[in-house]
Order: C-alpha cells, then sequence, then structure tokens
C-alpha cells in the first residue's frame, strides 16, 4: 500500500519535472536545446513508467532472462532514437543528457520526504 502511494507519487512529480526542464529548455531560444532537455526528461520519464509498470509482472515471473530482455530492448530503443536525433543535429547532447538525469531526481525528491526511513 506504502509502495503504490509512494510509486504514485514519484509519477506525479516526475510529471512535473518533465514539464519544468521542458519550460527551462524554452526560456534558452534555442529549439536544440530545448528539443534535448525535452526529449532527455521524456525518455528518462517513459523508462521510469515502464519500470514502475512492469516491476511487479517481472517479479511474478521471477525470470531474470525476460528482466533483462525488456532492459536490453528498452535501451537498445533509446539508442535508436537518440543516435538519429544525435546525427541530424536536432537535439543539444548535452541538454539530453542533463534531461536523462530525471531517472535519478525522481527518487531523490520524493525520498527525501520519506520520514519512514
Amino acid at each position: 500500500m506504502v509502495a503504490e502511494e509512494l510509486i504514485k507519487r514519484m509519477i506525479n512529480k516526475g510529471a512535473f519535472l518533465v514539464f519544468a526542464f521542458a519550460f527551462v529548455g524554452a526560456s534558452f531560444g534555442r529549439s536544440d536545446v530545448f528539443l534535448g532537455l525535452t526529449v532527455g526528461s521524456l525518455m528518462a520519464y517513459l523508462d521510469f513508467l515502464v519500470i514502475c509498470f512492469l516491476s511487479k509482472d517481472i517479479l511474478e515471473l521471477r525470470s531474470r532472462g525476460v528482466f533483462f530482455g525488456i532492459q536490453m530492448f528498452k535501451y537498445l530503443v533509446m539508442a535508436i532514437v537518440l543516435g538519429v536525433l544525435f546525427f541530424y543535429k536536432v537535439i543539444n547532447p548535452l541538454a539530453t543528457v542533463i534531461g536523462l538525469s530525471l531517472i535519478t531526481i525522481i527518487p531523490f525528491v520524493e525520498f527525501s520526504n520519506l520520514k519512514n526511513i
């Protein structure tokens, strides 16, 4: 029960952080920075959502192979998308890395509010 509430709060805060990153990117006035922050934060957020929604199913299967396969597929898709965007210089690499850091920011923001740990 507590874990589900924690995940729900983390999903909400992650969505807020995606919009905050997009707003910061838009304030730079450069489209490549805006797109880099937005694409990076959206990819990190979607990665977080996949982990949240599939974790129960993967734990019930008790198979490391399924988990490894899902992770490899997910990161392969991310690498292809980012590779194409970098190749055509649509997004700024530094802004994308900053956007991808969202996946580490979400738990730190939420765990800092917990009093039980």
